[in-house]
């Protein structure tokens, strides 16, 4: 507080030894416009990587576990670590959240990742519960499951994988996405998971933010595209194929023939003056 009190009252109202001005008259009325406004968006400076989801559904950093939604095991999760919080991202969609500890071996848990986990009945199989807890998703998925079951696929894959999109997107989300593909014919976890992504992808504005904006007006100018396609119409263009010619090319070589012809009579009229010995006469001997 000091110095910017010095700066203010003393140092930036006298006149500067090298420039010859006072600063803060300088500052006003020349470098102050010149300025261009702060970026809106902050720099990122979070922490960013993957881990697969353990089977106890605890991922692990800096000695202290945290808790991620227990139907996400097995799958890779992107985590966002700041100073302050830990974020888990399936794909775009944030799946937890957790406030970042300092702590040495600390075990961080949310009850909620747990939910219908603690509420299975004892004694009942884990296939046959998450059967039924694919079901209650929604009406479609009792007729997608029954395809499953009759192809090849892996039922226990196919169950894991639908429950983890559930928690992602939610059941309302997966039972829609479910039904456009059994209308089109389609089954496969793998196609139902890509599109949910393409359903829930980021807007344009997001993907494609404005551009920089420059003083020089000659410098946002934006260059226009050129289409190529005109210049593929001269690559594929017809041309004649070989031992084809035109009326116009046969007529340039009957015209160059009887031009040859012409100057090998002319040739041949003048070696017939000429001695046997070549062109000494006798009168050289």
């Amino acid at each position: 507080m000091q110095a910017a009190s010095w700066l203010g009252d003393f140092a930036n109202k006298r006149e500067h030894r090298s420039t010859r001005k006072v600063p803060a008259l300088h500052f006003e009325n020349e470098e102050k416009q010149l300025l261009r406004p702060m970026n809106p968006h902050p720099y990122n400076t979070a922490e960013v990587f993957s881990r697969v989801v353990p089977p106890n559904a605890y991922v692990t950093y800096e000695t202290n576990r945290y808790s991620v939604p227990w139907t996400l095991v097995g799958l890779t999760l992107t985590i966002r670590i700041t100073d302050r919080e830990l974020e888990f991202y399936y794909h775009d969609q944030r799946v937890a959240h957790h406030i970042r500890s300092y702590d040495k071996h600390q075990y961080l848990e949310i009850r909620e990742h747990f939910k219908g986990l603690l509420d299975r009945k004892p004694g009942a199989s884990k296939e046959g519960w998450q059967i039924a807890a694919v079901k209650n998703i929604g009406p479609q998925m009792k007729s997608y499951l029954d395809l499953v079951k009759a192809g090849q696929r892996s039922l226990r894959h196919e169950i894991s994988r639908i429950l983890a999109l559930a928690t992602v997107y939610g059941e309302v989300a997966v039972n829609s996405a479910c039904e456009e593909l059994l209308k089109g014919g389609i089954i496969g976890v793998e196609n139902l998971d890509l599109l949910l992504k393409s359903r829930h992808h980021p807007s344009e504005y997001e993907l494609n933010p404005e551009p920089l904006q420059f003083r020089n007006t000659k410098l946002n100018r934006v260059v226009p595209t050129v289409d190529l396609r005109r210049f593929d119409a001269l690559l594929f263009a017809s041309t004649p194929a070989d031992g084809e010619l035109s009326v116009s090319g046969e007529t340039k070589i009957a015209s160059g023939k009887e031009e040859n012809n012409a100057n090998t009579n002319q040739q041949v009229s003048g070696d017939g003056n000429k001695s046997p010995g070549g062109d000494f006469g006798s009168d050289d001997f």
